[in-house]
């Protein structure tokens, strides 16, 4: 994270980058000598419930998420299907869980692998989906919800208007407020020095006074 904002980022990328992908090439395979294709068989039924619970639910989710968020109703259905997986997270979950438990050949550990294989498989379709479900979305929104998330979306708008004008008005006044703190000891500096040469003046006629008395 230091790197990244650092002026050799781009080299220390190309450095790390064969780095990276060994360490994702040892955690997929890893991943992959732990799936019992037997157990996943067995278990198939559950893992198809599974998904379509996963795929379903965090469809909804995200896509309800993101129209709250503010956004357009097609970009809030590409992001609802683009984000419908479980992840290779559930991988590093399963494995937690074998572990408590103590055995990798629960049905648990296959149903959560296997649900996690099926949904990354699904992902490139639904986001190759995302688009036309996203067009067909926004062009037949009903009325009514298309004025309520409209005028939603100009409140949001509003309120990130005002907290920026308020940003910048509170900026303003720290400005002015350093500048009339920099005007201030400015003024004394050149109060001082013109106490200093005034005094230096006296000192000098006073001596010119003494020389000539």
């Amino acid at each position: 994270m230091i790197g990244a904002s650092s002026d050799v980022r781009e080299r220390l990328s190309s450095l790390v980058g064969p780095l990276k992908s060994m360490f994702s090439a040892m955690f997929f395979v890893s991943i992959g000598l732990l799936v019992d294709p037997a157990g996943l068989w067995a278990n198939k039924t559950a893992i198809l419930v599974v998904s379509l619970a996963v795929v379903v639910g965090k469809l909804f989710n995200v896509t309800f998420a993101s129209l709250l968020a503010g956004v357009d109703v097609r970009t809030a259905v590409q992001n609802g299907f683009s984000l419908a997986q479980i992840g290779e997270f559930a991988f590093m979950v399963a494995i937690l869980y074998a572990g408590i438990v103590g055995d990798a050949e629960c049905p648990m550990f296959q149903i959560a692998v296997g649900a996690s294989l099926l949904t990354t498989l699904l992902n490139p379709w639904m986001i190759r989906l995302s688009g036309p479900v996203g067009d067909f979305a926004e062009r037949h929104l009903p009325a009514r919800f298309r004025v309520l998330h409209d005028a939603y979306r100009a409140w949001l708008a509003k309120i990130g208007a005002s907290e920026d004008r308020c940003d910048f008005g509170e900026n303003v006044d720290v400005i002015t407020a350093i500048e009339s703190s920099r005007a201030e000891e400015l003024s004394t500096v050149v109060s001082e020095i013109s106490y200093g040469k005034g005094k230096i003046t006296l000192l000098r006629t006073e001596e010119r006074a003494s020389k000539l008395g």
